[in-house]
């Protein structure tokens, strides 16, 4: 059937897809007007570049557990009117991921009562990277008593060895536990937890920073912060890799 004439104009297709990281399934929904007055024929969209399209306006992204389909999906679509006028080809995305980061705690801190100390930590993911790293000080039995938390937009995935900050410790002479647990942007949990001992003198040297590659940023900085559960490290305080890819500072350091 044809449409008015005079329609010239190709429809308008709008998406609902958020852009955003998710570990669950994710429906987009496609939805297309003709301002031309001859309506909407056909909405097609391809998930593989244009090599194949389907007619439709509802595309399903599925987050099985095996963690088969982990990864950003793309989308191309456009719609045709009856007048055959087609619309430019639009793109929209979403990321599955339904696995959680792992962390690691490296090395065993020794620091001295009311004296600036480093702690190391790992934190990974592989696919939304980390959101946010937890540090917890604890007693033998548990009990908590300093969180340390760092947030970074990206940290570099698994390649950097690990990532550390100084803190000043207010603890008394002992052995006290450390455990690191993370989050990730599609809101996974850790799926290994990291586990080590700070130990605690009442004279210790002061904390030096930790070996780094030449012309590499530093991935920690004073930023203590009083908070009700110890110290909190406020978004931004501490810029591990300032949000550049760890091979782009691999490169970058070096070029002559």
């Amino acid at each position: 059937m044809n449409g008015p004439s005079g329609d010239t104009a190709p429809p308008q297709t709008l998406d609902d897809a958020d852009g955003d990281w998710h570990r669950t399934s994710v429906t987009i929904t496609l939805s297309a007007n003709d301002t031309g007055g001859s309506g909407v024929q056909t909405t097609q969209y391809s998930p593989d570049g244009g090599a194949t399209w389907q007619t439709g306006t509802s595309i399903s992204v599925p987050a099985p557990a095996d963690h088969t389909n982990d990864g950003l999906h793309t989308f191309l679509y456009h719609s045709t009117d009856k007048a055959g006028n087609v619309e430019a080809t639009e793109i929209c995305g979403v990321g599955i991921d339904t696995l959680g980061p792992a962390c690691g705690a490296p090395k065993e801190p020794v620091a001295g009562t009311d004296k600036s100390a480093i702690m190391r930590f790992k934190a990974s993911d592989a696919t939304s990277g980390v959101a946010e790293a937890t540090i917890k000080i604890e007693r033998r039995s548990g009990h908590v008593l300093k969180t340390l938390v760092s947030r970074s937009g990206d940290w570099g995935g698994g390649s950097i060895p690990y990532y550390w900050l100084r803190f000043t410790c207010k603890l008394k002479p002992g052995l006290y536990r450390v455990v690191v647990q993370a989050k990730d942007f599609a809101g996974n949990s850790q799926v290994t937890i990291g586990r080590s001992w700070l130990r605690v003198k009442a004279k210790a040297p002061k904390a030096e920073a930790p070996d780094w590659p030449a012309g590499l940023p530093q991935t920690g900085q004073e930023g203590d912060t009083p908070a009700a559960a110890g110290l909190h490290f406020a978004p931004g305080t501490l810029q591990l890799l300032r949000h550049e890819p760890w091979e782009a500072w691999r490169a970058a350091a070096a070029r002559p």
